[in-house]
């Protein structure tokens, strides 16, 4: 049973993640196994993520204090609240992966910012791409013109030298 101290805690520990985390995710896993929550947990703490499982309770109250929407019907069965404090959707998207692979886990709900989310809203946000995928995607649309540009550039002196190496060929097998 938890003290009124450490439940103060909690819910201390909760409004913080909430006003610090760039999404939320409402999960239930109830029938999961714990070695596939432990794996799981790891797996979101490499991405600067963290899954909690806390009573329902102490979210409203969290929620209420740190001034997020979250609606509390929509939570049911064992539940757990994962928090992505670095990337919008690198969360979201392992935790949907992580559905995909156990049947009985569910993604309930979400925050983006302070913008609630339903289950499908969460899917399609885990479909995006992640902020360093993004990132490669514009180097690679900048670099692409100078790559071309540097490729003109060089066709002529390439062409040139295709010639010189054609003509040279050519002299060795009439000598």
């Amino acid at each position: 049973m938890l003290t009124r101290d450490r439940k103060e805690h909690i819910i201390d520990e909760l409004v913080k993640d909430l006003s610090l985390a760039k999404s939320v995710v409402f999960v239930d896993f109830q029938s999961v196994t714990a070695n596939a929550v432990t794996g799981l947990k790891k797996d979101l703490r490499c991405d600067a993520g963290v899954l909690r499982v806390v009573r329902k309770t102490l979210l409203r109250i969290a929620s209420e204090k740190a001034g997020v929407p979250v609606d509390m019907s929509s939570l049911d069965g064992q539940g757990a609240v994962a928090f992505s404090f670095s990337d919008e959707v690198s969360v979201p998207k392992k935790l949907v992966a992580f559905s995909k692979t156990n049947e009985t886990f569910r993604v309930l709900s979400g925050l983006l910012g302070t913008v609630a989310m339903t289950a499908e809203e969460v899917v399609a946000l885990s479909a995006l791409p992640s902020k360093d995928e993004l990132r490669g995607m514009v180097v690679g649309t900048i670099a692409a013109p100078l790559s071309g540009f540097v490729n003109v550039l060089t066709g002529p002196a390439r062409g040139f030298v295709q010639v010189l190496k054609a003509v040279s060929d050519q002299k060795s097998v009439t000598a």
